[in-house]
């Protein structure tokens, strides 16, 4: 009910009955994760760099801990696709987290507007959720310089690796859905979208296998073509060694709609 109450222009989960059940499955951890913390990844990320325990520093959430969403600016607890939660806080309170949830089935959107499980998170740990340094939950088409050198974990929110190559490719704007359409154009200011297009490469590049179903997946009702196309752009990149990448040159000049 939450979902087919929802629009799919404010959020592209609502546009898919298994996108958006999908997010909520992490809300049952806390009853088969026996540990004090623990970080939840979306499956849309990647660990760029190693870290524990010691890089969340002395304050550790008392609860959950999440990043900033689209804006890297907005310095404010949004996105849970990557979330430190507080195990032994979220058993303790399972129980009334569900009675919350059950009694917002009729309204999709919970407190500032927020969806999914993410919004029922953040309303109702509102009094014990913390900010997650940025460099756990770095989006591609950000723009600081800094965040991507300490960055952690890259995580392809909303825009996924073969839409980034779409762009590179010269695919027009109205490709995507509406809710993607102003980060596809700002394609002119993602000066680090290569860099985490590399931590990408490395590692579905080692599965060529996976790497083909995933490329039949994003280009196969368009023909073989583009099918080898992204086969070979993710190959090749993924064998470069080194932190500067220049995407672009692994696509043939006909391709190309923006220089990264």
């Amino acid at each position: 009910i939450m979902r087919l109450n929802g629009n799919p222009q404010h959020s592209h989960l609502f546009a898919d009955r298994g996108n958006y059940i999908g997010t909520w499955q992490r809300i049952d951890l806390p009853l088969f994760i026996d540990a004090e913390y623990i970080m939840f990844v979306d499956s849309d990320t990647i660990i760029s760099n190693t870290f524990d325990m010691y890089d969340f520093g002395l304050d550790v959430t008392p609860g959950l801990a999440a990043s900033a969403e689209a804006d890297e600016d907005f310095i404010v607890p949004w996105n849970v696709g990557v979330v430190l939660f507080n195990i032994p806080k979220l058993r303790e309170t399972h129980e009334v987290f569900m009675e919350f949830i059950n009694s917002h089935t009729d309204n999709p959107r919970f407190a500032h507007g927020n969806i999914s499980d993410q919004g029922a998170y953040l309303e109702f740990y509102a009094d014990v959720v913390q900010f997650l340094d940025t460099i756990f939950n770095v989006k591609p088409y950000w723009e600081k310089k800094q965040t991507f050198e300490n960055r952690k974990i890259v995580h392809f929110h909303g825009l996924k690796p073969h839409d980034f190559l779409k762009i590179f490719m010269g695919y027009p704007v109205e490709s995507w859905a509406k809710a993607f359409r102003t980060i596809v154009k700002k394609k002119k200011t993602m000066l680090f979208v290569c860099a985490v297009m590399h931590d990408f490469s490395k590692f579905v590049s080692k599965d060529e296998e996976n790497l083909r179903d995933y490329c039949e997946y994003a280009f196969g009702k368009e023909g073989e073509n583009k099918v080898d196309i992204c086969i070979k752009f993710f190959l090749n990149l993924g064998a470069e060694e080194g932190g500067n990448k220049k995407c672009t040159k692994h696509l043939d000049a006909s391709f190309l709609g923006v220089t990264a």
